[in-house]
C-alpha cells in the first residue's frame, strides 16, 4: 500500500529535479539503490517484490516496475532506461476454454550493468541481460538470457547484432 504514496509523489515531481531526495525517498519505500541512481518524474512501482538498483543508473520519464512478490528486478549499474520502459515480472499460463488467462506466476528479470533500454520497451517475466546491452525503442524482450553487448530489437526481440567492444 505505502508504495502508492510513492507513485503520487512521482506523479507530482519535476521530471529532472530533486534527484538526491527521489533517492532517499525510495530508499525508504524498500528499494535498494546504488548512489548516483536519478529517478525523474512520473516512475510507477507496483507489488512487493524486491528491487535493486546499482550505482549511476537513470530511470527515465514514465518507467513502471511491476514486482510481485517473490520475483525481483535487479539493475547494474550504470544503465539508461528511456522513458516508458516496463518491467513486468508476472504474467498468467494459457488456461482453458472459459477463460484464457490461466493461473498467475512471477519470475524475476535481471538486467546486468552498462546496458541501454530504449524507448518503451517492454520486458517480461524471466529476462535476463547480461552486461552492455542494448534493447531498442519498442521492443519486447520475452523470457531467456541474451550474451553481452547484444542488440536487441523487435516484438518478440531477436538478436540483431554483437558489439565487439
Amino acid at each position: 500500500m505505502s508504495r502508492y504514496f510513492l507513485n503520487l509523489f512521482f506523479l507530482l515531481a519535476l521530471p529532472t529535479r530533486l534527484f538526491r531526495f527521489k533517492r532517499w525517498l525510495v530508499s525508504q519505500f524498500g528499494l535498494s539503490l546504488g548512489q548516483r541512481v536519478s529517478f525523474t518524474s512520473e516512475c510507477k512501482i507496483f507489488g512487493n517484490g524486491n528491487i535493486s538498483i546499482g550505482d549511476g543508473t537513470w530511470v527515465g520519464i514514465g518507467t513502471q516496475f511491476h514486482a510481485p512478490s517473490p520475483a525481483r528486478i535487479t539493475i547494474g549499474n550504470n544503465c539508461d532506461i528511456a522513458p516508458g520502459v516496463v518491467f513486468l515480472c508476472g504474467s498468467h499460463l494459457i488456461g482453458d476454454t472459459s477463460r484464457r488467462a490461466g493461473d498467475g506466476f512471477v519470475e524475476s528479470i535481471v538486467v546486468g550493468s552498462g546496458v541501454w533500454i530504449g524507448a518503451g520497451a517492454m520486458l517480461l517475466p524471466g529476462v535476463y541481460l547480461e552486461d552492455r546491452i542494448v534493447v531498442s525503442a519498442g521492443s519486447v524482450v520475452k523470457k531467456g538470457r541474451y550474451a553481452a553487448n547484444s542488440l536487441l530489437a523487435g516484438n518478440p526481440a531477436t538478436v540483431k547484432k554483437i558489439y565487439e567492444h
